[in-house]
């Protein structure tokens, strides 16, 4: 897996690359916001989706060319698939035939087990917008959690695959929150506390998520997730018992709370041997 940094300048190049083909077909800002939803940030890839739906009709021929042309390769089919599936959930943004073309693409991708695994995944997550689902999309998820080349693809599969309850995801779930994209880890972080005890063999990745120093507002919010994850997961997670106490001790305020409700939930003996008072739940 690329670093961090290196893999956003990987996907920014590629979606310019993509748009480059149809020069004349696509301006400067539609190159931008290919840029950011490619990328995982969710408030680049939030704002980048809204922008894509406001433009829908006149981006459609473009992201279509993109996603059908058999001649680019699978990354940069990818980037207009991705945009389609972007715009896809928009009533407004779509009629019934283009809904329909859309989909049939997505599922002629899905068949083909010879394309690439970030291209099936992204086609998996079109499909995902019909709750039509399949052995096939339950597969690509799977490929796409852990190989996809883009880090938004990856972070999608974390959350859908958890959505559907798909135990099979535990071990990439937990290969994932080592991912070295920090959304992409916390995301499957998150994902995994849905599994309950069932993800009692994540819980040594998801301690060190949760104790890994957090110094800006966005890692703590990703420690919070993590420790949120491990009061989910129960009694199951009583090894993270003796983190989650020192964390509540000297930890910031914002996951002393998190740290008190985790403990509790996972031991309540041990709480109160450790001093820890009981929360008030909201």
């Amino acid at each position: 897996m690329e670093a961090a940094n290196d893999e956003e300048d990987w996907v920014g190049g590629a979606a310019t690359a993509a748009v480059g083909k149809y020069e004349g077909a696509a301006d400067a800002r539609f190159k931008v916001l290919i840029q950011q939803f490619a990328k995982s940030d969710v408030a680049d890839y939030t704002n980048a989706r809204s922008a894509l739906v406001e433009g829908a009709a006149e981006l459609f021929p473009l992201l279509k060319k993109l996603a059908m042309d058999d001649q680019q390769d699978g990354v940069q089919r990818t980037v207009g698939l991705l945009g389609l599936e972007a715009i896809y959930g928009n009533q407004e943004s779509y009629t019934e035939q283009r809904r329909e073309e859309v989909l049939d693409l997505a599922e002629r991708i899905l068949a083909d087990a010879g394309q690439p695994v970030t291209l099936r995944a992204a086609a998996a997550l079109v499909v995902e917008g019909t709750r039509r689902r399949s052995r096939q999309q339950t597969a690509a998820l799977l490929a796409g959690l852990t190989r996809a080349k883009f880090p938004l693809v990856r972070r999608r599969c974390a959350y859908l695959l958890a959505d559907n309850k798909e135990k099979a995801a535990i071990p990439g779930l937990i290969e994932a929150a080592e991912d070295a994209n920090a959304d992409v880890a916390s995301e499957a972080i998150g994902a995994l506390g849905e599994f309950s005890e069932d993800a009692a063999a994540a819980v040594p990745a998801i301690v060190r998520l949760a104790t890994t120093k957090a110094d800006t507002d966005k890692a703590r919010f990703a420690a919070a997730e993590a420790i949120r994850s491990l009061a989910k997961i129960g009694p199951a997670a009583s090894s993270a018992v003796p983190a989650l106490a020192e964390l509540h001790a000297s930890g910031h305020k914002y996951l002393r709370r998190a740290c008190a409700t985790a403990i509790w939930k996972i031991d309540p003996a041990a709480a109160k041997e450790a001093g820890v008072d009981e929360p008030f739940e909201d």
